[in-house]
């Protein structure tokens, strides 16, 4: 794949959902679960991108798991995620999103980018 160069067309996003009722087993099986797809996804040349900030960052909040360095303004934006997600997917109250990754097609690109990342070689000692 780092050989050749793609272009990102509109995609999708894949929520994956768990119980409220979590434990770290469940947890751990929602992100194996992803992990999956995702290879699964980029096997058949698909594009993923794992979107944390809109999901993972609001499990965390309503699981009282949030990272100590979160603006306060953005921990209350957080809070109310699963009542939006609730809404927006009709969900039943029983479950919370936990993981979502963007997804899209993969399609080969008709010329030349240059990537401005250096070289890990260059980086590395």
């Amino acid at each position: 794949v780092a050989k050749r160069n793609y272009l990102h067309s509109a995609g999708y996003i894949i929520f994956f959902l768990q119980e409220k009722a979590n434990t770290k087993k469940s947890l751990i099986s929602v992100g194996r679960a992803a992990m999956r797809v995702w290879l699964f996804l980029n096997k058949e040349n698909h594009l993923v991108q794992p979107t944390t900030v809109c999901s993972m960052l609001g499990y965390q909040t309503q699981n009282n798991m949030i990272p100590t360095f979160i603006r306060d303004d953005y921990q209350e934006l957080f809070k109310k995620s699963q009542s939006l997600w609730d809404k927006f997917f009709n969900l039943s109250g029983t479950q919370q999103v936990v993981w979502a990754l963007r997804v899209g097609k993969a399609l080969p690109n008709t010329k030349r980018i240059i990537s401005k990342r250096q070289s890990v070689n260059d980086v590395i000692d």
